[in-house]
């Protein structure tokens, strides 16, 4: 009897024990719809904004966003910035590879390392800085293998600057830094070598060269391999460089004049024609409120004629602050009454509030803030 009992007091037990653990696990499903649902709908807004954007053809887009002009071999970024990579490498001028075969042949046929330095020192005199990039580079090379290795790190200095010419299709300085940085290794120097990756990855970071993905990894993966894996470029960086690329195929196959959507937590929206293509990239935090600052009451909110700041007031003053974002400004004025109602007249020198206790007054104050004039 007692075993019965028991067994039935177990199963009692066990039956809301079930119970709540559907409950919760029904909770938390809803939860997760209720969540991914929100996560469409912003989705969806900060689409329809970026449109309206693209359509109105704002010259600067807003906050978190990026306009990108796309013609052949030509990206243009508004506001101005530099791309970690491009869809394309760009065309330097490059010296003809006939120019140098005569170096070449002692250098890999004859194996002769200090004729092919002679042959190379000689037309790294030349006038035409393509030249003289070619010629330094295979230079420095042959140095190299002869072991002249602080020759040859000194001759590949003599390229720091060179960005307006290619060697191998690639920019010069760029071939020199990387070349820099594995003879540091090769020659053990440590502390040279993670100078020369480190400025290797802060040129690559800001974008000073244009190359394309595939040459800029390889160089990103070497700089990062001797820094023994310190971090690498700004994820928003790569993003940024990847809808780019991503825009650049959607023009190229030419098959959408006009689309939206979402790539990499970025919304991208397009208008194109044979010659150009038109596009917005927005960040994941575009179209999210952003909060500027907490006051406590803040009654009437304006803004300035040029759009740089906010008016507000709180109890009877008048405060402003930066639409970026930073401290509140007290204007020292005073509405003289409570629940005020704020306009700025379009010339930005004047401002009109309302007010009142038992009855409502208008109230006009002229020059009240001569550096909020409108740039008009």
């Amino acid at each position: 009897m007692a075993r019965r009992l028991s067994a039935l007091f177990v199963a009692l037990m066990l039956v809301p024990a079930a119970a709540l653990a559907w409950l919760g696990w029904r909770w938390l499903e809803q939860d997760r719809a209720l969540e991914a649902q929100r996560a469409r709908e912003r989705q969806e807004r900060a689409l329809q904004s970026a449109e309206r954007i693209l359509d109105d053809r704002e010259p600067e887009p807003p906050d978190g966003a990026v306009m990108v002009v796309i013609r052949p071999q030509s990206v243009e970024l508004f506001p101005r910035t530099r791309l970690l990579y491009y869809p394309f490498l760009e065309a330097l001028p490059e010296a003809p590879a006939r120019l140098f075969e005569p170096g070449e042949e002692h250098e890999f046929r004859r194996q002769d390392h200090g004729r092919a330095i002679a042959a190379f020192r000689e037309l790294a005199r030349s006038r035409d800085e393509a030249v003289r990039a070619g010629a330094v580079v295979r230079l420095a090379r042959n140095l190299r293998k002869a072991g002249r290795l602080d020759e040859a790190l000194e001759v590949y200095q003599q390229l720091a600057a060179a960005d307006a010419v290619a060697v191998g299709g690639v920019p010069a300085a760029l071939v020199a830094r990387r070349a820099r940085g594995a003879l540091l290794a090769e020659m053990q120097r440590p502390e040279g070598l993670r100078r020369e990756a480190e400025a290797l990855a802060a040129d690559l970071a800001g974008g000073r060269w244009r190359l394309e993905r595939g040459v800029y990894l390889h160089h990103a993966e070497q700089a990062g391999r001797w820094l023994s894996g310190a971090r690498g470029p700004d994820a928003q960086q790569e993003a940024l460089a990847a809808a780019v690329a991503r825009l650049w195929e959607k023009w190229s196959t030419g098959n959408e004049a006009s689309g939206r959507e979402s790539f990499q937590s970025q919304t991208l929206v397009w208008r194109s024609t044979p010659e150009r293509m038109v596009a917005l990239v927005a960040g994941p935090t575009f179209g999210e409120p952003r909060e500027l600052f907490q006051a406590s009451r803040p009654e009437a909110v304006e803004w300035t004629a040029d759009g740089t700041h906010l008016l507000f007031a709180s109890g009877s003053e008048l405060w402003r602050i930066p639409a970026e974002g930073g401290q509140p400004q007290r204007l020292g004025l005073k509405t003289l009454f409570a629940h005020p109602t704020l306009s700025v007249h379009p010339d930005g020198r004047r401002i009109a509030f309302t007010g009142g206790e038992q009855k409502h007054e208008i109230w006009v104050l002229e020059n009240f803030l001569p550096e909020l004039r409108a740039g008009r």
